[in-house]
């Protein structure tokens, strides 16, 4: 077994590129705006991370340290996802209308993204699954329905924002001597203008609702992923945006249900991985509220003690 500053040394380009790819949330304020700290991904973009994975490895299986760490990044992309939507809608319910280049952006780059990170890492599985479906596959399915419902949401915006005020200028411009046909046209067009204006905020209500199915899904798949040593982590360096993704108001309501009633579990496996990473603060912190929880923990207690006299990184 490494000791840990060799497995410091192992594990540091690891460690310090899951600490770039999360962080930058702590400073972000989740507008939809650029929500995945990573090169813009588009349907026209370069591909990402995961994308780049599926082509080096060519089809064979993703080692297992980089599949941790790519779900552990589509969690905080829904998290991010869901609120930033959250943020969108509230805009709507109370000014009446949508900001049409903010939602463009958010369905066609990070929702979009979001929907391929997970086809690439839960459709295959759920393929291979032969007793019905699971919660990975079921996520999938409800990340893709998420994203076709905001393509028509998107598209209803546009028609609103961008056509209604045209329209309404040519009918003004018109006036009750313009042609036949432009009146026929015109007709045509307010027509789709109602249905828009009348469709959108039913069309909103099930966005809402399949985000908050999604999220209630979530939670049960990471009930399968607990042998992530990165998650756990995940959870507590961004708790403020999983308290408002999930409605909580303290995050170890989360960490308990995923981890079967045991937040010190959660915490215990944070502690580790921050350990091995070498950030001792934040592993002698975990491990100190892993003894809140049980006193008695004897992996907690090792922690701290191999930690006296450690030069920390916070």
């Amino acid at each position: 077994m490494l000791k840990t500053s060799d497995r410091k040394r192992s594990r540091g380009f690891r460690d310090k590129r899951f600490h770039k790819r999360f962080l930058f949330c702590l400073t972000s304020n989740c507008n939809g705006d650029n929500i995945r700290a990573k090169v813009p991904r588009g349907r026209d973009g370069a591909g990402g991370a995961i994308a780049v994975a599926a082509l080096e490895n060519k089809g064979s299986a993703v080692k297992r340290e980089e599949r941790d760490e790519q779900f552990c990044n589509v969690v905080l992309s829904f998290v991010q996802a869901r609120i930033a939507f959250g943020e969108q809608l509230a805009g709507y319910r109370a000014a009446g209308k949508m900001d049409f280049p903010r939602l463009h952006a958010f369905v066609e780059e990070d929702l979009y993204t979001l929907k391929e990170d997970c086809h690439f890492l839960f459709r295959k599985a759920n393929q291979q699954e032969h007793n019905g479906i699971n919660p990975e596959g079921l996520f999938d399915i409800s990340v893709g329905s998420i994203f076709h419902e905001l393509m028509k949401i998107k598209e209803n915006v546009y028609q609103l924002e961008c056509y209604a005020p045209l329209y309404s200028a040519m009918a003004k411009s018109g006036g009750r001597n313009a042609p036949e046909y432009e009146k026929t046209f015109l007709d045509a067009c307010s027509k789709i203008v109602r249905r828009a204006r009348r469709n959108l905020p039913s069309e909103l209500n099930g966005a809402e609702e399949l985000f908050r199915d999604a999220a209630d899904n979530l939670k049960i798949m990471l009930r399968n992923h607990t042998n992530n040593p990165l998650l756990a982590r995940m959870i507590i360096d961004h708790h403020d945006l999983m308290k408002k993704c999930f409605g909580l108001d303290d995050v170890d309501a989360l960490i308990s249900e995923i981890y079967n009633g045991r937040p010190d579990e959660g915490h215990l496996a944070a502690s580790r991985d921050y350990l091995e990473g070498g950030w001792y603060e934040k592993a002698r912190r975990e491990a100190m509220r892993v003894l809140e929880l049980d006193p008695s923990n004897i992996e907690a207690n090792q922690i701290i003690s191999k930690l006296s006299g450690k030069t920390l990184k916070t």
